[in-house]
């Protein structure tokens, strides 16, 4: 969504904006600060195929903390980081995990790790998620367990069945000290768990300053988790996920969050009551009921991203389509963008009830970058994608001219994620089969790069 007819925040500022999202996720009880070329390391081929949307499972924690009272000690912690981890290398790259943990994880069978973080306002609370999908359950008992050793051992223990309701294998602990990842990095006492639900894995970690959390935490934690990750508990979920249409190519980072589930502006964690409930209200007046988004980095300079809505109906999606090109010229000028509509002989979309895309250049102080955006609707969908080149430092006074090198390359990304979607958007599937990733596409190059 486009700030400010959006529940998104605009740009922020060049690396922590709807194009970057993320900053460094968070593994368990590991260093996770890596110097910044290492994210340029190129991603190896992942075993490919449909991938579970983590994102959603995390986003319904963070909403079942606003909601259970149970969970009450959770309320005011929202979404900080994440990422989606294709291979060992990726792994040990953004979560420091040791090389031999993080190549035993994906040898077992794993096909991805998802790493989520959230905070609270005052950084005083936090909330770090691991989830594990495998090929096979033998494969991701042995993930687990692996993952579980990561965690302080001399107060882990099995959990009970009541504390982790229909899970195969499951464990409880406590500890204190600090959790590199977490801003401030202060020590915490932390309460931590883990449950296995056949092919999948969980991890997580509470942790509170100067507070101890309550060990309490632990059974609805876990019943969420398996309420999300279970198939038969499909019927107890909130709203929807809309992993189904996201296009994940296999760049180097990989974040992707839901912002909105169920009508709920999730938000971020240095939003304040205010900036929530301002938040809230937008999303009330447009309709929009769900929303994800996916930030996909490098190699090079590369940065796309993806933000889908879900609105009420698709009159709702057309009047914000609307809306968004008649307040667009305000916009672009709040966000320090200039943009040139592209014609038909550069950009074409076919199955969408509308679109527009532009070459466009964003200018924020010392940073720039050039490329494409395309925000198109089809149904109550409706889907905003940047094909973007880091161009810092370099001279842009314009943006691309139909004679630019690189224009029709991005102009090409931006087709391949959204050219998928239309043949599911209009027939989406059920709730189980909506949490599910298309597969991966490859890896895209950098125009730029590759002109030089």
């Amino acid at each position: 969504m486009k700030e400010d007819a959006s529940v998104m925040p605009g740009r922020t500022d060049w690396s922590g904006s709807r194009r970057t999202l993320l900053g460094i996720a968070t593994g368990l009880w590991l260093s996770t600060r890596l110097p910044q070329e290492s994210m340029a390391t190129p991603v190896p081929t992942p075993v490919t195929g449909g991938l579970r949307d983590f994102a959603y499972v995390c986003a319904a924690l963070i909403l079942a903390g606003q909601e259970q009272a149970d969970l009450e000690p959770l309320a005011d912690v929202r979404y900080q980081q994440a990422y989606l981890l294709l291979t060992p290398e990726a792994t040990v790259a953004q979560l420091a995990y040791p090389e031999d943990v993080a190549e035993g994880i994906f040898a077992a069978g794993a096909t991805q790790l998802y790493a989520y973080v959230a905070l609270n306002q005052d950084q005083s609370r936090a909330l770090v998620v691991n989830l594990v999908e495998a090929t096979t359950p033998d494969g991701a008992e042995t993930i687990f367990q692996a993952m579980r050793q990561l965690v302080p051992q001399p107060d882990s223990r099995s959990a009970t069945s009541e504390e982790a309701p229909d899970a195969d294998s499951s464990f409880v602990g406590k500890g204190y000290g600090a959790q590199n990842g977490i801003e401030q990095y202060e020590p915490r006492n932390w309460v931590f768990g883990g449950v296995r639900f056949g092919r999948l894995v969980a991890i997580w970690q509470v942790g509170f300053q100067p507070e101890t959390p309550d060990p309490a935490l632990t059974a609805p934690i876990n019943r969420v988790l398996r309420d999300y990750l279970r198939d038969q508990d499909a019927s107890s979920r909130r709203g929807a996920s809309l992993a189904f249409l996201l296009t994940i190519p296999e760049q180097p980072r990989i974040s992707i969050v839901q912002t909105m589930l169920d009508g709920t502006v999730l938000g971020y964690w240095n939003w304040d009551a205010a900036e929530i409930a301002r938040r809230q209200a937008l999303a009330a007046r447009l309709g929009i009921v769900n929303e994800l988004n996916g930030s996909f980095h490098g190699p090079d300079r590369l940065i796309l991203n993806t933000i889908i809505d879900e609105l009420a109906t698709a009159e709702q999606a057309g009047q914000y389509m609307a809306s968004l090109r008649r307040d667009q010229p305000a916009i672009d000028q709040r966000q320090g963008m200039t943009r040139r509509l592209l014609g038909a002989d550069e950009f074409s979309l076919t199955g969408w009830d509308d679109w527009q895309a532009s070459a466009i250049l964003i200018q924020q102080g010392d940073h720039s970058a050039l490329g494409v955006d395309v925000v198109a609707r089809l149904g109550t969908f409706l889907v905003y994608v940047e094909a973007l080149d880091d161009t810092s430092g370099e001279a842009a006074s314009a943006p691309p001219g139909r004679g630019h090198d690189a224009l029709r390359e991005w102009s090409a990304i931006a087709y391949q994620l959204l050219a998928p979607m239309p043949a599911v958007a209009r027939h989406p599937p059920d709730a189980v089969a909506r949490a599910v990733f298309p597969p991966p596409l490859p890896a895209f190059a950098d125009p730029l790069a590759s002109q030089g």
